[in-house]
């Protein structure tokens, strides 16, 4: 066990009641969605002021990955979800790892 991991005794993180900026929730405005606050407009706008490209670049980084031909990833960010997201489940199966459609290269026969 790692002295970072948590207790029982742990409190809770404060409310900030949004109002202190967080990067998803500005990655989130730039997107176009509606889970920011004002304090993380404001930023976002203060950030699009010094980089004038960012907000309109914001939906290409976001897009890169299936432009890439990756279709599932396993987001293990703490950023906010969004729709179109490379964790999203590709419709249609998708085999196990132990599936026989994986073929036969763990055997050992």
């Amino acid at each position: 066990m790692t002295e970072d991991a948590p207790t029982a005794d742990a409190k809770p993180l404060p409310d900030t009641g949004g109002t202190v900026p967080h990067s998803a929730r500005i990655w989130n405005y730039w997107l176009g969605g509606k889970d920011n606050f004002e304090t993380d407009r404001l930023v976002g706008g203060r950030f699009s002021g010094a980089f004038p490209a960012i907000a309109d670049d914001a939906p290409a980084y976001r897009h890169f990955p299936a432009r890439a031909g990756i279709r599932q990833f396993p987001d293990l960010g703490a950023g906010l979800p969004t729709v179109g997201s490379t964790h999203e489940p590709e419709p249609g199966p998708f085999p196990p790892g132990n599936a026989p459609a994986r073929g036969g290269a763990g055997r050992t026969a």
